[in-house]
Formats: structure tokens, C-alpha cells, sequence
């Protein structure tokens, strides 16, 4: 009726222990790439911009994953906005308005966040 051999048990037992061993290994793989990222976009910008506070730089907090990617958008629409006069020669604030937004801001040596990496601005 439902006698099964030894040899179809101990094959079983194989695919489970290969399965279980392919299974710990992707487990494993998956906590090593969330490891990564954590530090990489959490950790790290969080630790440089600690140590950069200490040292007397100054800029925007820390925002995950966003960085100050919004404010700069806000003062770009801002600038972009208005008419340019003709004898207007400040033309920094339409091309690069994330220096004129943090130097303004937060003076003239300040730090500006790119999703997960820091610039800083002199």
C-alpha cells in the first residue's frame, strides 16, 4: 500500500536539507543587502553630519532618503518664477540655486545633503 523505501526517505531528506540550505543562504544574502543600505543611507550621513556639526559647519537636518532635494526644487520654482532682469548679472541663484539657498541660509561654509551623500559648500 504505502510502504516506501529507504532510498525515496533518505532522498527527501536530501532535497529538504538542499532546500533549507539554498533558503539560509538567500536569508542570509537579503540581511547582508538591508546591512548595507541601513549604513550606507541611514548610518553614515547621520555620523558625517554629527561630526561636521561638531567641527562648526552648519546646514539643513538630516532627512532620510530625500536629503534637501525639496528645498532646493522649491527655491529652483521660486527663481524660475521670476523674470530676469536685463542687467542682472547674478545669475547664480537660476543655475545653481542650492548654493545661493544655503549660503543665505546657513552661511557661507555650509553642508547640503543628496539623498544619502553630503556636499559641502564654500
Amino acid at each position: 500500500m504505502g510502504s516506501t523505501s529507504i532510498l525515496e526517505i533518505l532522498q527527501w531528506q536530501v532535497w529538504s536539507a538542499l532546500a533549507l540550505a539554498v533558503a539560509t543562504v538567500a536569508l542570509l544574502a537579503f540581511f547582508q543587502n538591508v546591512w548595507v543600505a541601513v549604513t550606507k543611507h541611514w548610518w553614515m550621513p547621520r555620523r558625517l553630519q554629527r561630526i561636521m556639526e561638531q567641527q562648526g559647519w552648519k546646514g539643513p537636518p538630516f532627512r532620510f532618503l530625500v536629503g534637501s532635494v525639496p528645498e532646493v526644487l522649491e527655491f529652483l520654482n521660486e527663481q524660475v518664477s521670476r523674470p530676469l532682469a536685463i542687467r542682472d548679472f547674478d545669475t547664480v541663484p537660476r543655475v545653481s540655486p542650492q548654493y545661493a539657498l544655503f549660503s543665505r541660509k546657513y552661511g557661507t561654509f555650509s553642508i547640503q545633503n543628496h539623498f544619502y551623500s553630503h556636499t559641502i559648500l564654500q
